[in-house]
């Protein structure tokens, strides 16, 4: 299944449709699902063009050929969610996803909000020290972060966080880095990097052990 688009932007009131094409014929054997954050998916529309029980009037089905699209007259805020459609090919009883569609508000471009936060003195009394790092307020989410240890790339014990939406309908993320205490103490510097659409270039923090004293 091709779904596009990944992201569609609207304004409360608009039309959003959503479309996804077979690979080949699966009569009408569409279903469409809508996943909010922490929440499982939620069956909207069967059989293409069939809404689900409970399913809002506002969204529709509809089918040409292997061609499928689902529209949402008049989107209202609590409609900004993920939308995945699926197909059934009976011939071989298998289920297929499309990848998704971000349903998200229409706003401006916003640069990331960058804090970098250093370990806790009780954490390091055990042995381990971990970085936080908060990217906050920005849109769209395009955002790319990655950790450095003296300019150079890590990944070994960084944790990323998906993104989430905040009240504004903004993004954040948040990822660690945990190292061993000696690493820490070693005064080696350790940045956070982010890349975002917003910025003409990388946006950086960074902090050593000896300015955390």
């Amino acid at each position: 299944m091709t779904q596009t688009p990944s992201m569609l932007p609207v304004t409360v009131g608009q039309t959003a449709t959503i479309t996804c094409k077979a690979s080949s014929s699966i009569s009408n054997y569409l279903s469409w699902y809508q996943q909010k954050a922490g929440e499982r998916p939620k069956l909207l529309i069967y059989r293409a063009t069939t809404l689900y029980t409970g399913t809002p009037a506002q969204f529709s089905g509809h089918q040409s050929s292997t061609t499928f699209t689902m529209s949402i007259t008049g989107v209202q805020p609590e409609d900004f969610a993920d939308y995945y459609c699926m197909g059934y090919q009976s011939s071989s009883g298998s289920n297929t996803f499309g990848k998704g569609t971000e349903l998200v508000l229409n706003r401006d471009v916003a640069k990331p909000v960058l804090t970098l936060l250093p370990p806790s003195t009780e954490e390091i009394s055990k042995g381990t020290a971990t970085l936080l790092c908060l990217a906050n307020h920005f849109f769209p989410n395009t955002l790319q972060l990655v950790w450095q240890k003296d300019m150079v790339t890590v990944t070994d014990g960084v944790k990323t966080s998906g993104s989430v939406t905040g009240s504004d309908h903004s993004y954040s993320v948040s990822s660690t880095l945990t190292l061993p205490a000696q690493v820490w103490a070693s005064d080696a510097r350790f940045s956070c990097v982010v890349t975002h659409e917003s910025l003409t270039g990388p946006l950086t923090q960074t902090i050593r052990a000896t300015e955390c004293v």
